[in-house]
């Protein structure tokens, strides 16, 4: 595997505009691979919704649970 060191040397050799290209295409990978993360998540989620596994309530209902398991720690 190529060092983070390596691969910022090699970026500080581009033209500004270049630099400036990398980013922005690097960028929108990031923001790709996020949104397929949050899909999968959703899916994932909806599954367990379908199935009955996923906990059903209200705001109140979580915050009482949050501030529960607050209480315990």
């Amino acid at each position: 595997p190529v060092g983070i060191g390596w691969d910022s040397q090699l970026v500080e050799v581009l033209p500004l505009e270049r630099q400036e290209s990398l980013l922005d295409i690097m960028r929108s990978r990031m923001i790709r691979k996020r949104r397929e993360e949050i899909a999968r998540e959703a899916q994932i989620a909806r599954e367990l919704f379908t199935q009955g596994k996923l906990p059903v309530g209200t705001v109140e209902d979580l915050m009482r649970d949050i501030d529960g398991a607050d209480a315990d720690e």
